[in-house]
C-alpha cells in the first residue's frame, strides 16, 4: 500500500494506526519513506534536507540524513520496522538558497508500516510591499515669494518589517535630491522625498532626477519593495487671478451733529476673494473717497489673501448739518503673488456705498400743572410735575433752574437718564418715551417768607401769591 502526502510550507503531524487487525503484533520489515520537494511552481528542489529519526520500535533510536536529488526526491529506509510500534519524526528543510531564507522546516510524525511517500513545496519570499511601481513628482518654485527651496513628501504603506534594508540608485540633476526613510513598528511604511534647490532663478527651467528605491530582506538578500520614481523640478511663477469685484452696501452708525463718531464699514463678509490662490495677496486702494463734509476714510488700501477676507475699513465722521446722507468709496483691485512679485491690476473694482444719519438734540417739555398750593401751618401741599422727553436720536442734556429756589425745591420722581447732578440732566437717546425725566415741584415756602411776601392776602383762605418760573434748557429756546 502506497500513501501520498502533500505539504506546502507548513508544518504537518500524522499519527495514524497502519495495523492491519489480523496482523501479528511482533511482524518486522523493511520500511521506506519517499519525500519529494518541489517549488510553488511544481518544479522539483534539488538539495533540500530531510532529517529523519526513529522514536519509538525495535530499531530505536536510530536516525539519518539525506538531500534531495535533481528529481526533488530524496528515499529513507528504515529496518525492521514494526507496524504497531515505529513512530518516525521527519524534519524537511528547503534548499540553502537565498531565495528560501527565513522560510521555515517542515516537521512530520508519523507511523511507519509500509511504504509512504510525502510531498512538499516550498514557496519563495514574497513583496511585502508595492513592486515594480512607478511615480513622478512635480516640484515647482516660484523665487518671486521668496523660496529658495521646494520639496514634496509621499509615503507609500507596506506590510514590510522595520528591518528591511532601504537602498537607493538614481541619476540625473543634482538640483534634485532624494531622502527616504521607513516609518511605523513592526510593519512599515515608506516615506519618500524630494527636494528641489535650483542653481538658477531666471526664466523657467525643469531639471529633472530619477531614482529606483529598493527594499530588501535582510536574511534573503531579495527585493521585497522596489519603486522608480521621477521628480521634475520646475522653476516658474503662475500668474495670479484676480477676484470678483461688485458693490458692498453698508449702514453706518447713527451719529449727531457736533461730535466726533468712529465708524466702521462692515465689508469683511460681503466682498468675495474666494478664487484666488491663497499664496496670493490681493491689494485694493481707494481711488474714489468720500465726499461728505466731514466724513474721512482711513483706510485706503486694504491687503488681504486668496480666499480670505477684506478688513473693515475704518472712517471718521465730525458731522456739520444732519439728515440722511449716501457716500461711495471705490478701491482698485491688484493681485501679488509673494512680497517681491510683480502687481498685477485687475479689471473689475470694489465699490463701497457708505450710508447713514446725522440727528440733533430733540426733547419737549410737558407741565402738568402751573398751580400749587400748600398750607402753611399744616405743613401739607400739593406738587406739580413736569416730564422732559428725548424725542431724538442723540443725547439730551438739560437743565432745570427756577427763578426762586428759596420758595420752590425740585425733586426728580421717575427718571431714566444717565446723569443727574444738580439740576443738570442727561438723557440718552432711545425711540421710546421711557428715556424722560419726571421732576416734582415742590412749595418750600416758611412762615417768614409767607410775611415778609408783599403780595396781598386774598380769597376767604387768606391766600398769598408765591410767583416764580421754571426754566429748562436745553430742548432748543428756554422754556419757561
Amino acid at each position: 500500500m502506497m500513501r501520498d502526502l502533500f505539504t506546502l510550507a507548513i508544518g504537518l503531524m500524522l499519527l495514524t494506526s497502519c495495523q492491519d487487525p489480523v496482523q501479528p503484533d511482533d511482524l518486522t520489515q523493511d520500511g521506506r519513506v519517499v519525500v519529494t520537494v518541489r517549488n510553488a511552481q511544481s518544479d522539483p528542489l534539488e538539495g533540500a534536507g530531510v532529517l529523519w529519526q526513529r522514536v519509538t520500535g525495535i530499531g530505536s533510536p536510530g536516525s539519518g540524513y539525506v538531500l534531495t536529488g535533481n528529481d526533488g526526491m530524496a528515499v529513507v529506509v528504515m529496518p525492521q520496522v514494526s507496524i504497531n510500534r515505529d513512530t518516525v519524526q521527519l524534519r524537511i528543510s528547503p534548499p540553502n538558497l537565498p531565495v528560501y531564507a527565513g522560510v521555515p522546516p517542515v516537521n512530520v510524525v508519523m507511523p511507519v508500516c509500509s511504504d509512504t511517500t510525502l510531498q512538499f513545496a516550498f514557496d519563495t519570499v514574497r513583496p511585502c510591499g508595492q513592486f515594480n511601481y512607478l511615480d513622478t513628482f512635480d516640484v515647482k518654485l516660484c523665487p518671486e515669494t521668496g523660496d529658495k527651496t521646494a520639496s514634496y513628501c509621499a509615503i507609500y504603506p507596506t506590510s514590510c518589517p522595520s528591518s528591511m534594508r532601504i537602498e537607493l540608485s538614481d541619476s540625473g540633476d543634482a538640483e534634485v535630491q532624494f531622502t527616504v526613510r521607513t516609518i511605523g513598528e513592526p510593519a512599515t511604511a515608506i516615506e519618500i522625498c524630494a527636494l528641489f534647490t535650483p542653481s538658477s532663478t531666471g526664466g523657467k527651467y525643469s531639471p529633472s532626477r530619477s531614482t529606483i528605491v529598493r527594499g530588501v530582506d535582510v536574511l534573503s538578500g531579495q527585493d521585497v519593495y522596489s519603486a522608480s520614481l521621477t521628480v521634475v523640478g520646475t522653476v516658474e511663477c503662475e500668474s495670479c487671478d484676480c477676484p470678483t469685484g461688485g458693490t458692498v452696501v453698508d449702514s453706518l452708525d447713527t451719529l449727531c451733529v457736533g461730535e466726533t463718531g468712529n465708524l466702521v464699514a462692515r465689508i469683511d463678509t460681503a466682498a468675495s476673494t474666494a478664487g484666488v490662490d491663497p499664496a496670493c495677496q490681493i491689494i485694493a486702494t481707494a481711488i474714489r473717497l468720500p465726499r461728505t463734509p466731514g466724513l474721512i476714510l482711513q483706510d485706503q488700501v486694504l491687503r488681504t489673501s486668496g480666499g480670505g477676507s477684506y478688513p473693515n475699513p475704518r472712517l471718521t465722521f465730525v458731522p456739520s448739518s444732519t439728515g440722511a446722507y449716501t457716500d461711495t468709496v471705490i478701491y482698485k483691485l491688484q493681485v501679488q503673488r509673494g512680497p517681491n512679485g510683480p502687481i498685477k491690476d485687475c479689471a473689475e473694482q470694489l465699490r463701497v456705498i457708505l450710508k447713514g444719519y446725522v440727528d440733533v438734540t430733540r426733547c419737549s417739555v410737558s407741565v402738568q400743572s402751573d398751580t400749587i398750593r400748600k398750607c402753611l401751618y399744616q405743613d401739607s401741599s400739593n406738587t406739580s410735575a413736569f416730564t422732559v422727553h428725548n424725542t431724538g436720536s442723540c443725547p439730551v442734556e438739560v437743565t432745570i433752574t427756577t427763578t426762586r429756589p428759596d420758595w420752590f425745591s425740585m425733586r426728580k420722581r421717575l427718571t431714566y437718564q444717565t446723569v443727574f447732578s444738580g439740576s443738570a440732566i442727561e438723557i440718552p437717546p432711545f425711540p421710546d418715551s421711557l428715556y424722560r425725566t419726571v421732576i416734582d415741584v415742590v412749595p418750600d415756602v416758611t412762615p417768614a417768607e409767607w410775611e415778609a411776601n408783599p403780595n396781598p392776602i386774598v380769597g376767604p383762605d387768606l391766600e398769598k401769591l408765591f410767583e416764580a418760573e421754571i426754566i429748562v434748557e436745553g430742548c432748543g429756546a428756554p422754556v419757561r
